[in-house]
Protein backbone atom coordinates (compact mmCIF):
# COMPACT_ATOMS: atom_id res chain seq x y z
CA UNK A 1 0.00 0.00 0.00
CA UNK A 2 1.22 3.49 -0.84
CA UNK A 3 0.30 6.80 0.81
CA UNK A 4 1.13 10.11 -0.90
CA UNK A 5 0.81 13.46 0.91
CA UNK A 6 0.24 16.80 -0.86
CA UNK A 7 0.47 19.99 1.18
CA UNK A 8 1.97 23.46 1.25
CA UNK A 9 5.71 23.15 1.85
CA UNK A 10 6.27 26.79 2.85
CA UNK A 11 8.74 29.42 1.67
CA UNK A 12 10.24 30.72 4.92
CA UNK A 13 12.18 28.53 7.36
CA UNK A 14 9.35 28.93 9.88
CA UNK A 15 6.71 27.77 7.38
CA UNK A 16 8.87 24.85 6.23
CA UNK A 17 9.45 23.74 9.81
CA UNK A 18 5.73 23.93 10.60
CA UNK A 19 4.83 21.95 7.46
CA UNK A 20 7.44 19.30 8.28
CA UNK A 21 6.17 19.04 11.86
CA UNK A 22 2.57 18.49 10.74
CA UNK A 23 3.71 15.82 8.29
CA UNK A 24 6.04 13.99 10.69
CA UNK A 25 4.05 14.39 13.93
CA UNK A 26 0.45 14.10 12.72
CA UNK A 27 -0.03 12.75 9.19
CA UNK A 28 2.72 10.14 8.91
CA UNK A 29 2.13 8.51 12.36
CA UNK A 30 -1.61 8.25 11.60
CA UNK A 31 -0.88 6.53 8.29
CA UNK A 32 1.60 4.13 9.93
CA UNK A 33 -0.95 3.26 12.62
CA UNK A 34 -3.43 2.47 9.85
CA UNK A 35 -1.09 -0.12 8.33
CA UNK A 36 1.08 1.81 5.86
CA UNK A 37 4.82 1.13 5.96
CA UNK A 38 7.15 4.04 6.68
CA UNK A 39 8.91 3.55 3.33
CA UNK A 40 5.60 3.72 1.44
CA UNK A 41 4.61 7.15 2.81
CA UNK A 42 6.04 10.20 1.07
CA UNK A 43 5.52 13.87 0.20
CA UNK A 44 5.80 15.57 -3.15
CA UNK A 45 8.87 17.62 -2.14
CA UNK A 46 10.69 14.46 -0.98
CA UNK A 47 10.03 12.85 -4.36
CA UNK A 48 11.37 15.96 -6.10
CA UNK A 49 14.63 15.83 -4.15
CA UNK A 50 15.24 12.37 -5.59
CA UNK A 51 15.74 13.93 -9.03
CA UNK A 52 13.97 13.54 -12.36
CA UNK A 53 10.83 15.29 -13.50
CA UNK A 54 8.98 16.55 -10.45
CA UNK A 55 5.67 16.89 -12.30
CA UNK A 56 5.88 13.38 -13.76
CA UNK A 57 6.71 11.89 -10.35
CA UNK A 58 3.80 13.71 -8.74
CA UNK A 59 1.34 12.62 -11.44
CA UNK A 60 2.52 9.02 -11.13
CA UNK A 61 2.05 9.10 -7.35
CA UNK A 62 -1.37 10.71 -7.68
CA UNK A 63 -2.40 7.80 -9.89
CA UNK A 64 -0.62 4.91 -8.10
CA UNK A 65 -1.24 5.76 -4.43
CA UNK A 66 -3.91 3.81 -2.53
CA UNK A 67 -4.34 6.84 -0.29
CA UNK A 68 -3.85 10.56 -0.92
CA UNK A 69 -3.87 12.94 2.05
CA UNK A 70 -4.28 16.55 0.90
CA UNK A 71 -3.75 19.31 3.48
CA UNK A 72 -5.26 22.41 1.87
CA UNK A 73 -4.22 24.70 4.75
CA UNK A 74 -2.69 27.87 3.34
CA UNK A 75 -4.62 27.75 0.05
CA UNK A 76 -1.62 26.69 -2.05
CA UNK A 77 -2.61 26.54 -5.78
CA UNK A 78 -0.40 23.50 -6.45
CA UNK A 79 -2.22 21.50 -3.77
CA UNK A 80 -5.62 22.27 -5.30
CA UNK A 81 -4.30 21.46 -8.78
CA UNK A 82 -2.94 18.08 -7.63
CA UNK A 83 -6.13 17.36 -5.67
CA UNK A 84 -8.21 17.93 -8.80
CA UNK A 85 -6.03 15.54 -10.77
CA UNK A 86 -6.41 12.87 -8.09
CA UNK A 87 -10.20 13.27 -8.06
CA UNK A 88 -10.16 12.66 -11.81
CA UNK A 89 -7.88 9.61 -11.52
CA UNK A 90 -9.56 7.72 -8.67
CA UNK A 91 -13.09 7.47 -7.25
CA UNK A 92 -11.92 6.71 -3.70
CA UNK A 93 -8.93 6.87 -1.36
CA UNK A 94 -8.58 10.65 -0.94
CA UNK A 95 -8.66 12.59 2.34
CA UNK A 96 -8.86 16.38 2.43
CA UNK A 97 -7.82 18.06 5.69
CA UNK A 98 -7.54 21.63 6.87
CA UNK A 99 -6.28 23.48 9.95
CA UNK A 100 -9.21 25.00 11.86
CA UNK A 101 -7.27 28.30 12.02
CA UNK A 102 -8.27 28.87 8.39
CA UNK A 103 -11.23 31.23 8.18
CA UNK A 104 -12.97 29.90 5.06
CA UNK A 105 -13.28 26.89 2.75
CA UNK A 106 -12.95 27.39 -1.03
CA UNK A 107 -16.35 27.52 -2.71
CA UNK A 108 -15.65 24.55 -4.99
CA UNK A 109 -15.00 22.30 -1.97
CA UNK A 110 -17.85 23.56 0.19
CA UNK A 111 -19.98 20.46 -0.46
CA UNK A 112 -17.20 17.95 0.24
CA UNK A 113 -16.09 16.62 3.61
CA UNK A 114 -12.92 18.36 4.78
CA UNK A 115 -11.38 16.89 7.92
CA UNK A 116 -10.67 19.70 10.42
CA UNK A 117 -7.59 19.43 12.62
CA UNK A 118 -6.08 21.52 15.39
CA UNK A 119 -2.30 21.99 15.28
CA UNK A 120 -1.57 22.19 18.99
CA UNK A 121 0.74 19.99 21.05
CA UNK A 122 -1.93 19.69 23.77
CA UNK A 123 -4.25 17.74 21.46
CA UNK A 124 -1.75 16.10 19.10
CA UNK A 125 -2.57 12.62 20.38
CA UNK A 126 -6.30 13.19 19.85
CA UNK A 127 -5.75 14.59 16.36
CA UNK A 128 -3.67 11.53 15.40
CA UNK A 129 -6.46 9.23 16.63
CA UNK A 130 -9.10 11.14 14.64
CA UNK A 131 -7.02 11.09 11.45
CA UNK A 132 -6.23 7.39 11.92
CA UNK A 133 -9.95 6.66 12.26
CA UNK A 134 -10.67 8.60 9.07
CA UNK A 135 -7.96 6.70 7.16
CA UNK A 136 -9.52 3.41 8.30
CA UNK A 137 -12.91 4.54 7.02
CA UNK A 138 -11.39 5.40 3.62
CA UNK A 139 -10.49 1.72 3.18
CA UNK A 140 -14.15 1.03 2.33
CA UNK A 141 -15.62 1.20 -1.18
CA UNK A 142 -17.33 4.53 -0.59
CA UNK A 143 -16.75 7.14 -3.31
CA UNK A 144 -14.99 10.30 -2.12
CA UNK A 145 -14.19 11.87 -5.49
CA UNK A 146 -16.69 14.64 -6.32
CA UNK A 147 -16.00 13.96 -10.02
CA UNK A 148 -17.06 10.30 -9.86
CA UNK A 149 -19.80 11.10 -7.33
CA UNK A 150 -21.48 13.54 -9.70
CA UNK A 151 -20.64 11.60 -12.88
CA UNK A 152 -20.88 7.88 -11.92
CA UNK A 153 -20.83 6.85 -15.58
CA UNK A 154 -17.11 7.71 -15.66
CA UNK A 155 -16.23 4.51 -13.83
CA UNK A 156 -17.36 2.41 -16.78
CA UNK A 157 -15.43 4.59 -19.20
CA UNK A 158 -12.21 4.45 -17.15
CA UNK A 159 -11.61 0.77 -17.76
CA UNK A 160 -8.91 0.56 -20.41
CA UNK A 161 -6.04 0.66 -17.92
CA UNK A 162 -4.45 3.47 -19.92
CA UNK A 163 -5.03 6.78 -18.05
CA UNK A 164 -3.89 8.88 -21.01
CA UNK A 165 -6.33 7.16 -23.36
CA UNK A 166 -9.10 7.43 -20.80
CA UNK A 167 -8.47 11.15 -20.31
CA UNK A 168 -8.47 11.76 -24.09
CA UNK A 169 -11.77 9.91 -24.47
CA UNK A 170 -13.19 11.71 -21.45
CA UNK A 171 -12.31 15.13 -22.88
CA UNK A 172 -14.44 14.34 -25.94
CA UNK A 173 -17.31 13.12 -23.75
CA UNK A 174 -17.12 16.21 -21.56
CA UNK A 175 -17.31 18.54 -24.55
CA UNK A 176 -20.41 16.66 -25.70
CA UNK A 177 -21.98 17.00 -22.25
CA UNK A 178 -21.24 20.74 -22.19
CA UNK A 179 -22.93 21.21 -25.58
CA UNK A 180 -26.04 19.39 -24.28
CA UNK A 181 -26.15 21.58 -21.18
CA UNK A 182 -25.81 24.74 -23.26
CA UNK A 183 -28.77 23.61 -25.37
CA UNK A 184 -30.83 22.95 -22.23
CA UNK A 185 -29.94 26.34 -20.74
CA UNK A 186 -31.09 28.07 -23.92
CA UNK A 187 -34.66 26.92 -23.19
CA UNK A 188 -34.75 29.12 -20.08
CA UNK A 189 -33.67 32.36 -21.70
CA UNK A 190 -36.34 35.04 -21.40
CA UNK A 191 -37.97 33.55 -18.30
CA UNK A 192 -38.58 35.97 -15.39
CA UNK A 193 -35.60 36.19 -13.00
CA UNK A 194 -35.78 36.10 -9.20
CA UNK A 195 -35.30 39.60 -7.87
CA UNK A 196 -32.49 40.08 -5.34
CA UNK A 197 -34.85 41.13 -2.55
CA UNK A 198 -37.06 38.05 -2.81
CA UNK A 199 -34.68 35.96 -0.64
CA UNK A 200 -34.31 37.09 2.96
CA UNK A 201 -31.18 35.65 4.51
CA UNK A 202 -31.64 37.27 7.93
CA UNK A 203 -32.62 33.97 9.57
CA UNK A 204 -29.68 32.22 7.95
CA UNK A 205 -27.36 34.97 9.21
CA UNK A 206 -28.74 34.58 12.73
CA UNK A 207 -28.24 30.81 12.59
CA UNK A 208 -24.69 31.21 11.28
CA UNK A 209 -23.75 33.23 14.38
CA UNK A 210 -24.64 30.17 16.50
CA UNK A 211 -22.34 27.77 14.65
CA UNK A 212 -19.50 26.42 16.76
CA UNK A 213 -16.81 27.54 14.30
CA UNK A 214 -18.20 31.09 14.27
CA UNK A 215 -18.32 31.22 18.08
CA UNK A 216 -14.72 29.95 18.27
CA UNK A 217 -13.54 32.54 15.75
CA UNK A 218 -15.24 35.34 17.68
CA UNK A 219 -13.82 34.15 21.01
CA UNK A 220 -10.32 33.91 19.53
CA UNK A 221 -10.62 37.45 18.17
CA UNK A 222 -11.89 38.88 21.47
CA UNK A 223 -9.10 37.10 23.36
CA UNK A 224 -6.39 38.52 21.08
CA UNK A 225 -7.94 41.98 21.48
CA UNK A 226 -8.20 41.61 25.25
CA UNK A 227 -11.95 42.22 25.11
CA UNK A 228 -13.24 40.17 28.06
CA UNK A 229 -16.67 41.77 27.85
CA UNK A 230 -17.08 40.71 24.20
CA UNK A 231 -15.73 37.25 25.08
CA UNK A 232 -18.30 36.74 27.86
CA UNK A 233 -21.13 38.06 25.69
CA UNK A 234 -20.25 35.58 22.94
CA UNK A 235 -20.37 32.71 25.45
CA UNK A 236 -24.06 33.50 25.95
CA UNK A 237 -24.71 32.09 22.47
CA UNK A 238 -24.12 28.65 24.00
CA UNK A 239 -27.44 27.33 25.28
CA UNK A 240 -29.44 24.14 25.57
CA UNK A 241 -31.36 25.10 22.43
CA UNK A 242 -28.26 25.73 20.27
CA UNK A 243 -27.90 22.63 18.07
CA UNK A 244 -25.06 24.02 15.93
CA UNK A 245 -22.17 23.19 18.30
CA UNK A 246 -20.59 19.74 18.16
CA UNK A 247 -18.53 17.93 20.81
CA UNK A 248 -15.17 19.09 19.43
CA UNK A 249 -16.37 22.71 19.33
CA UNK A 250 -17.28 22.53 23.01
CA UNK A 251 -13.81 21.26 23.93
CA UNK A 252 -12.13 24.02 21.90
CA UNK A 253 -14.36 26.70 23.45
CA UNK A 254 -13.57 25.37 26.93
CA UNK A 255 -9.86 25.61 26.13
CA UNK A 256 -10.30 29.25 25.10
CA UNK A 257 -12.07 29.94 28.43
CA UNK A 258 -9.10 28.40 30.19
CA UNK A 259 -6.75 30.79 28.36
CA UNK A 260 -8.94 33.69 29.54
CA UNK A 261 -8.69 32.39 33.15
CA UNK A 262 -12.46 31.80 33.14
CA UNK A 263 -12.13 28.43 34.87
CA UNK A 264 -15.74 28.14 36.18
CA UNK A 265 -17.00 28.92 32.67
CA UNK A 266 -14.74 26.21 31.26
CA UNK A 267 -16.18 23.61 33.64
CA UNK A 268 -19.76 24.73 33.01
CA UNK A 269 -19.29 24.41 29.24
CA UNK A 270 -17.76 20.93 29.53
CA UNK A 271 -20.52 19.78 31.90
CA UNK A 272 -23.11 20.96 29.37
CA UNK A 273 -21.19 19.18 26.58
CA UNK A 274 -21.08 15.98 28.63
CA UNK A 275 -24.87 16.10 29.06
CA UNK A 276 -25.27 16.38 25.28
CA UNK A 277 -22.51 13.95 24.31
CA UNK A 278 -22.15 11.45 27.19
CA UNK A 279 -20.43 8.88 24.96
CA UNK A 280 -17.83 11.23 23.54
CA UNK A 281 -14.44 10.32 25.05
CA UNK A 282 -12.82 13.66 24.26
CA UNK A 283 -15.53 15.56 26.12
CA UNK A 284 -15.37 13.14 29.07
CA UNK A 285 -11.58 13.29 29.43
CA UNK A 286 -11.56 17.10 29.06
CA UNK A 287 -14.16 17.38 31.82
CA UNK A 288 -12.14 15.05 34.05
CA UNK A 289 -8.97 17.09 33.44
CA UNK A 290 -10.87 20.24 34.43
CA UNK A 291 -12.20 18.63 37.60
CA UNK A 292 -8.68 17.47 38.52
CA UNK A 293 -7.22 20.96 37.97
CA UNK A 294 -10.00 22.64 39.95
CA UNK A 295 -9.22 23.95 43.47
CA UNK A 296 -12.58 22.52 44.55
CA UNK A 297 -12.33 19.25 46.53
CA UNK A 298 -15.85 18.44 45.34
CA UNK A 299 -14.64 18.51 41.73
CA UNK A 300 -11.56 16.43 42.62
CA UNK A 301 -13.73 13.79 44.32
CA UNK A 302 -16.17 13.72 41.39
CA UNK A 303 -13.27 13.11 38.99
CA UNK A 304 -11.96 10.28 41.16
CA UNK A 305 -15.35 8.58 41.45
CA UNK A 306 -16.14 8.88 37.74
CA UNK A 307 -12.70 7.75 36.55
CA UNK A 308 -12.52 4.74 38.87
CA UNK A 309 -15.94 3.66 37.64
CA UNK A 310 -15.09 4.40 33.99
CA UNK A 311 -11.85 2.38 34.06
CA UNK A 312 -13.18 -0.33 36.42
CA UNK A 313 -10.31 0.28 38.86
CA UNK A 314 -10.67 -1.69 42.10
CA UNK A 315 -8.64 -2.40 45.28
CA UNK A 316 -6.36 -5.44 45.15
CA UNK A 317 -5.72 -7.90 48.01
CA UNK A 318 -3.46 -5.32 49.69
CA UNK A 319 -6.08 -2.58 49.45
CA UNK A 320 -4.20 -0.70 46.71
CA UNK A 321 -6.16 0.56 43.72
CA UNK A 322 -5.36 -1.29 40.46
CA UNK A 323 -6.47 -1.77 36.89
CA UNK A 324 -8.11 -5.16 36.30
CA UNK A 325 -8.89 -7.46 33.40
CA UNK A 326 -12.27 -5.72 33.25
CA UNK A 327 -10.43 -2.49 32.41
CA UNK A 328 -9.75 -3.92 28.95
CA UNK A 329 -13.45 -3.60 28.12
CA UNK A 330 -13.05 0.19 28.01
CA UNK A 331 -12.84 1.62 24.50
CA UNK A 332 -9.23 2.54 23.62
CA UNK A 333 -8.21 1.44 27.12
CA UNK A 334 -4.49 1.97 26.39
CA UNK A 335 -4.95 5.53 25.08
CA UNK A 336 -2.13 7.71 26.42
CA UNK A 337 -4.47 10.65 26.91
CA UNK A 338 -6.93 8.65 29.00
CA UNK A 339 -4.23 7.01 31.11
CA UNK A 340 -2.50 10.38 31.64
CA UNK A 341 -5.73 11.72 33.13
CA UNK A 342 -5.89 8.82 35.62
CA UNK A 343 -2.22 9.21 36.58
CA UNK A 344 -2.60 13.00 36.94
CA UNK A 345 -5.54 12.52 39.30
CA UNK A 346 -3.54 10.57 41.87
CA UNK A 347 -0.31 12.53 41.42
CA UNK A 348 -2.09 15.88 41.90
CA UNK A 349 -3.85 14.59 45.02
CA UNK A 350 -0.52 13.29 46.42
CA UNK A 351 -1.90 9.75 46.72
CA UNK A 352 1.51 8.35 45.78
CA UNK A 353 1.09 4.71 46.86
CA UNK A 354 -2.12 4.33 44.89
CA UNK A 355 -0.54 6.23 41.98
CA UNK A 356 2.36 3.76 41.81
CA UNK A 357 0.00 0.77 42.11
CA UNK A 358 -2.18 2.08 39.28
CA UNK A 359 0.81 2.79 37.03
CA UNK A 360 2.28 -0.68 37.61
CA UNK A 361 -1.07 -2.40 37.07
CA UNK A 362 -1.56 -0.44 33.84
CA UNK A 363 1.79 -1.79 32.68
CA UNK A 364 0.64 -5.31 33.58
CA UNK A 365 -2.88 -5.33 32.11
CA UNK A 366 -3.15 -2.62 29.43
CA UNK A 367 0.08 -2.64 27.36
CA UNK A 368 0.34 1.17 27.33
CA UNK A 369 2.99 3.45 25.83
CA UNK A 370 6.19 2.52 27.76
CA UNK A 371 7.40 6.14 27.75
CA UNK A 372 4.18 7.22 29.47
CA UNK A 373 4.75 4.58 32.17
CA UNK A 374 8.40 5.57 32.69
CA UNK A 375 7.60 9.27 32.94
CA UNK A 376 4.90 8.82 35.55
CA UNK A 377 6.95 6.31 37.53
CA UNK A 378 9.73 8.89 37.69
CA UNK A 379 7.39 11.46 39.23
CA UNK A 380 6.08 8.99 41.81
CA UNK A 381 9.64 7.92 42.74
CA UNK A 382 10.59 11.58 43.18
CA UNK A 383 7.61 12.14 45.46
CA UNK A 384 8.46 9.01 47.46
CA UNK A 385 12.03 10.24 48.00
CA UNK A 386 13.64 7.82 45.53
CA UNK A 387 15.52 10.64 43.82
CA UNK A 388 18.29 8.50 42.32
CA UNK A 389 15.76 6.16 40.65
CA UNK A 390 13.76 9.15 39.38
CA UNK A 391 16.83 10.87 37.88
CA UNK A 392 17.91 7.67 36.12
CA UNK A 393 14.49 7.38 34.46
CA UNK A 394 14.46 11.04 33.44
CA UNK A 395 17.91 10.66 31.87
CA UNK A 396 16.67 7.61 29.98
CA UNK A 397 13.67 9.58 28.71
CA UNK A 398 15.64 12.64 27.68
CA UNK A 399 18.46 10.84 25.78
CA UNK A 400 20.75 13.10 23.77
CA UNK A 401 18.15 14.80 21.60
CA UNK A 402 14.82 15.09 23.47
CA UNK A 403 11.64 15.84 21.58
CA UNK A 404 9.86 19.10 22.24
CA UNK A 405 6.76 17.15 23.25
CA UNK A 406 8.64 15.09 25.87
CA UNK A 407 10.09 18.24 27.47
CA UNK A 408 6.62 19.81 27.48
CA UNK A 409 5.04 16.79 29.15
CA UNK A 410 7.76 16.69 31.82
CA UNK A 411 7.36 20.42 32.50
CA UNK A 412 3.57 20.05 32.75
CA UNK A 413 3.91 17.18 35.21
CA UNK A 414 6.24 19.16 37.49
CA UNK A 415 3.57 21.88 37.58
CA UNK A 416 1.04 19.28 38.70
CA UNK A 417 3.24 17.91 41.49
CA UNK A 418 3.85 21.49 42.67
CA UNK A 419 7.53 21.89 41.83
CA UNK A 420 7.24 25.09 39.75
CA UNK A 421 10.95 25.99 39.74
CA UNK A 422 11.85 22.63 38.17
CA UNK A 423 8.93 23.00 35.74
CA UNK A 424 10.17 26.44 34.67
CA UNK A 425 13.64 25.11 33.87
CA UNK A 426 12.17 22.45 31.58
CA UNK A 427 10.09 25.13 29.84
CA UNK A 428 13.33 27.07 29.46
CA UNK A 429 15.19 24.01 28.10
CA UNK A 430 12.48 23.69 25.44
CA UNK A 431 13.24 27.24 24.31
CA UNK A 432 16.99 26.53 24.19
CA UNK A 433 16.33 23.35 22.22
CA UNK A 434 14.13 25.22 19.69
CA UNK A 435 15.78 28.65 19.96
CA UNK A 436 15.13 29.58 16.31
CA UNK A 437 11.32 29.22 16.35
CA UNK A 438 8.77 31.82 17.41
CA UNK A 439 6.63 29.16 19.05
CA UNK A 440 9.35 28.28 21.58
CA UNK A 441 9.47 31.82 22.99
CA UNK A 442 5.68 32.17 23.12
CA UNK A 443 5.37 28.86 24.97
CA UNK A 444 8.16 29.86 27.40
CA UNK A 445 6.07 32.97 28.15
CA UNK A 446 3.13 30.65 28.85
CA UNK A 447 5.44 28.52 31.03
CA UNK A 448 6.34 31.57 33.12
CA UNK A 449 2.64 32.26 33.58
CA UNK A 450 1.96 28.70 34.67
CA UNK A 451 4.97 28.23 36.93
CA UNK A 452 4.99 31.81 38.25
CA UNK A 453 8.81 31.63 38.20
CA UNK A 454 11.25 33.98 36.43
CA UNK A 455 15.02 33.88 36.00
CA UNK A 456 17.20 36.67 37.41
CA UNK A 457 20.96 37.21 37.53
CA UNK A 458 20.91 35.82 41.08
CA UNK A 459 18.86 32.69 40.39
CA UNK A 460 15.09 32.23 40.28
CA UNK A 461 12.35 34.42 41.68
CA UNK A 462 8.65 33.88 42.28
CA UNK A 463 6.40 36.05 40.12
CA UNK A 464 3.31 35.10 42.12
CA UNK A 465 3.11 38.23 44.33
CA UNK A 466 3.00 40.65 41.40
CA UNK A 467 2.12 39.98 37.76
CA UNK A 468 4.35 42.89 36.73
CA UNK A 469 7.38 40.74 37.61
CA UNK A 470 6.27 38.18 35.02
CA UNK A 471 5.38 40.91 32.53
CA UNK A 472 8.89 42.43 32.66
CA UNK A 473 10.36 39.08 31.56
CA UNK A 474 7.61 37.95 29.18
CA UNK A 475 7.50 41.03 26.93
CA UNK A 476 11.10 40.58 25.63
CA UNK A 477 10.35 36.92 24.86
CA UNK A 478 7.25 37.87 22.84
CA UNK A 479 9.20 40.55 20.95
CA UNK A 480 11.79 37.89 20.11
CA UNK A 481 9.00 35.68 18.73
CA UNK A 482 7.82 38.53 16.49
CA UNK A 483 11.36 39.15 15.26
CA UNK A 484 11.56 35.50 14.11
CA UNK A 485 8.09 35.18 12.55
CA UNK A 486 6.26 38.52 12.09
CA UNK A 487 3.17 36.80 10.68
CA UNK A 488 -0.52 36.89 11.53
CA UNK A 489 -0.53 33.66 13.53
CA UNK A 490 2.37 34.86 15.72
CA UNK A 491 0.86 38.34 16.13
CA UNK A 492 -2.44 36.86 17.39
CA UNK A 493 -0.62 34.62 19.90
CA UNK A 494 1.57 37.50 21.10
CA UNK A 495 -1.40 39.82 21.62
CA UNK A 496 -3.18 37.09 23.56
CA UNK A 497 -0.18 36.61 25.85
CA UNK A 498 0.12 40.36 26.38
CA UNK A 499 -3.51 40.37 27.46
CA UNK A 500 -2.86 37.53 29.92
CA UNK A 501 -0.10 39.48 31.71
CA UNK A 502 -2.03 42.75 31.56
CA UNK A 503 0.51 44.37 29.22
CA UNK A 504 -2.12 46.79 27.94
CA UNK A 505 0.31 49.51 26.85
CA UNK A 506 2.36 47.08 24.75
CA UNK A 507 -0.77 45.59 23.19
CA UNK A 508 -2.03 49.06 22.25
CA UNK A 509 1.38 49.82 20.73
CA UNK A 510 1.07 46.77 18.44
CA UNK A 511 -2.47 47.74 17.44
CA UNK A 512 -1.52 51.34 16.71
CA UNK A 513 1.74 50.52 14.88
CA UNK A 514 0.99 47.67 12.44
CA UNK A 515 3.93 46.42 10.42
CA UNK A 516 7.62 46.33 11.18
CA UNK A 517 7.10 43.67 13.86
CA UNK A 518 10.45 42.06 13.07
CA UNK A 519 12.29 45.23 14.23
CA UNK A 520 10.37 45.80 17.48
CA UNK A 521 12.87 43.87 19.61
CA UNK A 522 15.70 46.22 18.70
CA UNK A 523 13.46 49.30 19.08
CA UNK A 524 12.41 48.28 22.59
CA UNK A 525 16.00 47.45 23.56
CA UNK A 526 17.13 50.89 22.44
CA UNK A 527 14.29 52.97 23.83
CA UNK A 528 12.80 50.99 26.75
CA UNK A 529 15.61 48.71 27.93
CA UNK A 530 15.32 49.59 31.63
CA UNK A 531 11.57 48.92 31.73
CA UNK A 532 12.00 45.18 31.10
CA UNK A 533 14.04 42.30 32.47
CA UNK A 534 16.22 40.80 29.71
CA UNK A 535 17.95 38.11 31.82
CA UNK A 536 15.90 35.18 30.51
CA UNK A 537 16.25 36.15 26.85
CA UNK A 538 19.99 36.77 27.31
CA UNK A 539 20.33 33.38 29.04
CA UNK A 540 18.66 31.52 26.13
CA UNK A 541 20.53 33.44 23.43
CA UNK A 542 23.80 32.74 25.24
CA UNK A 543 23.31 29.00 25.00
CA UNK A 544 23.55 26.72 22.02
CA UNK A 545 21.81 23.37 21.97
CA UNK A 546 24.71 22.01 19.92
CA UNK A 547 27.14 22.74 22.77
CA UNK A 548 24.73 21.57 25.49
CA UNK A 549 25.11 18.20 27.17
CA UNK A 550 21.39 17.53 27.67
CA UNK A 551 21.82 14.71 30.19
CA UNK A 552 24.14 16.75 32.43
CA UNK A 553 21.86 19.76 32.10
CA UNK A 554 18.79 17.74 33.14
CA UNK A 555 20.65 16.14 36.05
CA UNK A 556 21.69 19.60 37.28
CA UNK A 557 18.06 20.76 37.06
CA UNK A 558 16.81 17.80 39.08
CA UNK A 559 19.57 18.13 41.67
CA UNK A 560 19.05 21.89 42.05
CA UNK A 561 22.44 22.88 40.64
CA UNK A 562 21.28 24.74 37.56
CA UNK A 563 19.96 27.99 38.98
CA UNK A 564 22.66 30.33 37.77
Amino acid sequence: MKCFVIMKFGKTDEEKKRSKSIYESLIKPAAITSGYNDADITRADIEAEAGGSMKKQIFQNLYDADLIIADITGGNPNVFYELGIRHTFKKRGTIIMRNTEEQSIPFDLADDYIHPYVWNIDVLSEEREKLTSLIEKRKTNKTDSPVFDRMPELEKKFDSGDPAANLSKENTDLRSEIEKLQTELGKYEGLPKIEDDELNFSKADQALELYGIEIKNALTRYRSEGDEKGFRKTLNKISSTNEYIDAFDFVDIARLCNRMNLYPHKIMILEHAYEKFPRNDRVFISLMDSYIASPSKLHNDMAKQMLLEYYKIKPNANGKLCFTEESKSVKDYSSSQKLSTIFDLFLSQEEDDDALSIIESAEQFLDPDPILIKRNKAFVYRRLGKHHDAINIFEELIQDNPSDMELRLIADSFIRIREPEIAYQFFELRAINEYDTAKSYIELAEGIERSQIVRTKDGFKSARPNIRIAKRTIVPLLLKALSIAPYEETIIDVKSELFDVKADEERRYLNENPGGYDTLLEKFKEGKYDIYDWDTLDFIEGRSKNDLNIKDYVRNILEGRNNQ
